[in-house]
């Protein structure tokens, strides 16, 4: 992703920036196809040639749901950058955030021909190989922390796939489980809509997501209920999504997750299923009047 700035300083690039990049990487697939169809022609979207388009670009023959978004790089690109931004782009490096500086100055030839300077700010190019070794060992360090996820979550939810029936929660059935993820979901007839169970760590949670341009404005719409709908629950829920969210959640946590001793499993799941059968059922009523 690239922030291009006019203003001299390049203020506040980054956080704009930032923000984007959050964006994009909650999004799906499908989300960011009907994003750049709605880009390309806002008045008649052309879904097919923004997922054909898309999947050139990434390389891919199909969709990959469970690798897209893979790590989001940044380019902050300005005439020049102040202290305060390139402290915090500074900052965000030694916390493995793939983000660079970039000085784009113009100049005019006696000519007339325009000429562009570029000069990489951040990382220096001096110390870049030095910095590019690094990144490559935290790359390799997550590289290792998904798959231990996905080799761990992968056993975690298929016992939890195989239980579900058997405790009462019959709506998932069909559904694939997504161990890279960590989570396994099912959508309801209304778009925009989704059940998760998601597992980490040492925790697990039972969710609603509600992704898409009208993600906050239903949230606001089940906050106003929420009262009713935590007294159906049985207990006070999490709700979470920023003005301008593209996907916002209402979870219920449960200690335990996929590091947990395998014994302790079957317990972990009944209570992922029982709350989970308990959030549908707060939310069915209202779901049905969503806007």
């Amino acid at each position: 992703m690239i922030e291009l700035k006019r203003e001299e300083d390049g203020s506040h690039a980054e956080l704009q920036a930032l923000r984007y990049a959050a964006m994009v990487s909650a999004m799906s697939f499908e989300m960011a196809v009907a994003t750049r169809a709605r880009l390309l022609n806002p008045a008649q979207p052309d879904l097919d040639r923004a997922r054909r388009e898309t999947l050139e670009f990434l390389g891919w023959d199909r969709p990959e749901e469970s690798s897209f978004p893979s790590d989001t790089r940044v380019l902050l690109v300005a005439a020049d950058f102040g202290r305060e931004l390139t402290t915090t782009v500074l900052w965000l490096r030694e916390r493995d955030v793939d983000i660079r500086c970039i000085r784009l100055r113009p100049y005019r030839a006696p000519g007339g021909q325009l000429l562009l300077d570029v000069q990489p700010i951040i990382p220096l190019p001096e110390t870049e190989d030095f910095l590019v070794r690094l990144e490559e060992r935290s790359a390799a360090e997550r590289q290792w922390e998904r798959g231990e996820r996905e080799k761990l979550a992968e056993p975690f939810l298929t016992a939890l796939v195989k239980r579900a029936p058997e405790l009462g929660d019959t709506g998932h059935e069909g559904c694939t489980p997504y161990p890279r993820l960590a989570h396994w979901y099912r959508s309801f007839a209304k778009s925009g809509l989704a059940l998760n169970f998601v597992t980490s760590r040492s925790e697990s949670r039972v969710a609603l997501l509600l992704h898409g341009e009208k993600a906050r404005e239903r949230l606001a719409w089940l906050q106003g209920r929420r009262e009713e709908i935590e007294r159906r629950f049985g207990s006070p829920l999490l709700w979470g999504g920023r003005a301008g969210a593209l996907q916002c959640r209402v979870w219920f946590a449960i200690p335990g997750g996929y590091r947990s001793p395998e014994a302790e499993w079957p317990e972990i799941h009944a209570r992922m299923i029982d709350a989970m059968r308990r959030l549908e059922a707060a939310l069915r009523p209202e779901i049905d009047h969503l806007p």
